[in-house]
């Protein structure tokens, strides 16, 4: 690294070095040995930058950064593209270099390379030895775990609805003294037809006054209901909850939508989640 950053190899050296540092450490970590892939993804970033680096003063000379500068940003780069983690490779070269010239170009090559992995690949290289042991997270959740548990198991019948035509003043003195943030609305024939949530309701506390009678459940209530079916398991319930940013799910019955089973929070799902998980580590010989 430090021949490459003081600019003391030869352009072919450099080439010649990188093929055969990326060899070995392909090998390395192909086969399972020890020794991490931080430090190569250094080196390999180094190399990197400084072949680019040689190329662009060659095309452009004297309008260029100095070489140096293109190998301490294709460090950070190719950190970040194997980590899926551009932070850390910020921080990590400005912290060995403490030059703010270099911040804005490592800022946006981290970034792209981060952004290209993801596009093209999809998982950092830690998150591909989990795979090939059969080991697939989903934002720190393991997902064979998240299909393994269904919805129906775990949601709960206990629940508070309001009707279509519920008024407003009635709807406030329910939610004052219910524990629920979200309620099903029901229409007169006990179908669901939408959520109503406090964030629905806020807007309407600072005029609460004549709304109170003429506002009903049905103006304010959001339509467009997502919904689950017991046959679902937690990869998808959990998906949705990431996408969407709610935080309770009404559960339906498969053959009829507009029949509502129970409820499923996401609090709820992340806690018989981790339960799981403390039941399979306390099984003997799981390892911790």
């Amino acid at each position: 690294i430090n021949l490459a950053l003081t600019t003391k190899m030869a352009v072919g050296l450099l080439l010649v070095v990188m093929l055969l540092k990326l060899a070995a450490t392909a090998c390395c970590v192909g086969a399972g040995f020890s020794g991490g892939i931080f430090a190569p993804s250094l080196v390999l970033g180094g190399l990197l930058g400084g072949l680019f680096g040689h190329l662009v003063e060659g095309l452009f000379p004297g309008s260029v950064a100095a070489v140096s500068a293109y190998s301490l940003v294709g460090m950070g780069a190719v950190v970040a593209g194997t980590t899926l983690a551009p932070i850390t490779a910020i921080f990590t070269i400005f912290e060995l270099t403490y030059n703010f010239e270099i911040i804005l170009p490592l800022m946006t090559c981290c970034i792209t390379s981060m952004l290209t992995v993801q596009r093209l690949y999809g998982y950092s290289v830690y998150e591909t030895k989990l795979l090939r042991k059969g080991i697939r997270m989903l934002r720190g959740h393991d997902v064979n775990l998240l299909r393994s548990m269904r919805v129906g198991r775990y949601m709960t019948t206990e629940y508070e609805t309001v009707r279509q035509k519920m008024r407003l003043g009635d709807v406030l003195l329910l939610a004052e003294r219910s524990t629920y943030p979200h309620f099903p609305v029901l229409d007169d024939r006990g179908r669901l037809v939408g959520m109503l949530s406090m964030s629905d309701l806020k807007s309407f506390l600072a005029e609460v006054g004549e709304l109170c009678t003429l506002v009903v459940v049905g103006d304010i209530m959001s339509a467009n209901v997502i919904t689950l079916k017991p046959t679902d398991n937690f990869e998808t319930a959990f998906e949705v909850f990431e996408g969407k940013q709610v935080s309770t799910l009404p559960v339906v019955d498969p053959a009829d939508p507009g029949r509502i089973l129970g409820i499923l929070k996401k609090n709820d799902l992340l806690l018989a989640y981790n339960q799981e998980v403390l039941k399979i580590n306390a099984l003997p010989g799981s390892g911790t």
